[in-house]
């Protein structure tokens, strides 16, 4: 799954930063996978643990432009943040653990169905509420 995806402009929220955060976690997804390919489990380790932290950064920088803007569910959506940051360290941890590779692949599928979770559905909730915020055009939230 993570080969055949590829990333879409219809993906972006509109907000440069959280774009950016998306882009870079889609990419160490696929680099992630790359490394299954080559059975580079060290690699897959790494880029796992960059994963995570890529993911609290992301998450804790959309919380706060969200609640600038004063998104009416910025509380709901934080809450979805903090248990996808849960499921993504119980990833790490059996990642750690040195399953063998066909683990490790569903692990990694679990990771890019998290974000998809995030950019697909809990992302368009607010990339609505931006784009019919009184006119305001969402890049200059950044």
């Amino acid at each position: 799954m993570v080969r055949a995806l590829k990333w879409l402009a219809s993906f972006e929220t509109g907000v440069e930063d959280i774009d950016a955060d998306h882009r870079a976690i889609f990419a160490l997804l696929q680099k992630t996978d790359q490394a299954m390919k080559c059975d580079d489990l060290l690699a897959v380790s790494t880029t796992m643990q960059n994963l995570l932290v890529e993911f609290e950064e992301h998450f804790a920088r959309e919380v706060r432009v969200l609640k600038a803007l004063d998104y009416p569910e910025a509380e709901q959506h934080e809450q979805e943040h903090r248990d996808m940051i849960c499921e993504l360290r119980a990833l790490q941890v059996r990642c750690a653990g040195k399953p063998d590779s066909v683990t490790l692949c569903g692990e990694i599928e679990s990771a890019f169905t998290l974000m998809l979770r995030d950019i697909l559905h809990s992302d368009v909730h607010f990339k609505s509420y931006l784009q019919d915020k009184a006119g305001l055009f969402p890049r200059q939230y950044s």
